[in-house]
């Protein structure tokens, strides 16, 4: 089971960044994983994370094409997906891998199945990730300088390199 526990004063230990593993919306899918989460579970989990600490980034992993995924499986996967409004997901089509015990299982998809939805979750995590970069448009926040982003594809720290000599100094930054 999925639990959020923070403290607004723990902020700054917790820093900006949760990454909840989803793997698939699909409870028929979550429960061949192995894995102990629900749908609503999982999309509370995400609204507690973001209540407790203000403008955290939210990212997870999901796996298109397991084993005996259906397409109303998929459709749950697409509706928790844009129901938590991810920051950024890391896609990934299912793949056999030896001595795993999914290998086995019955329901393997054929790839032209697993590549579509593949596109179409690409798709719609590309339209979330849109849409919450405009937010950041023209958005005037401090920034500290120092060397290389942390996270370059991370919307909140897309400001241009400084220039020579501003390394490690806080400014206000237009992005």
């Amino acid at each position: 089971a999925l639990r959020v526990s923070a403290r607004r004063d723990a902020v700054t230990r917790v820093g900006v960044h949760g990454h909840l593993p989803m793997q698939s919306g699909g409870a028929a899918v979550v429960k061949g994983m192995l894995r102990g989460s629900s749908r609503e579970g999982f999309v509370e989990c995400v609204r507690r994370l973001r209540d407790a600490i203000p403008g955290v980034s939210v990212t997870t992993d999901i796996i298109v094409g397991f084993p005996g995924e259906t397409e109303d499986d998929f459709e749950q996967t697409l509706d928790v997906t844009a129901a938590a409004a991810f920051d950024s997901a890391f896609t990934f089509e299912y793949s056999k891998r030896p001595g795993t015990a999914a290998v086995n299982l019955d329901g393997h998809l054929d790839h032209a199945t697993v590549n579509g939805r593949y596109q179409r979750l690409a798709e719609l995590t590309r339209d979330l990730a849109l849409k919450l970069q405009t937010t950041f448009a023209a958005a005037e926040r401090v920034t500290l300088h120092f060397g290389a982003l942390s996270n370059p594809c991370d919307p909140r720290e897309a400001v241009q390199a400084p220039p020579p000599g501003l390394d490690g100094r806080l400014e206000a930054a237009t992005t």
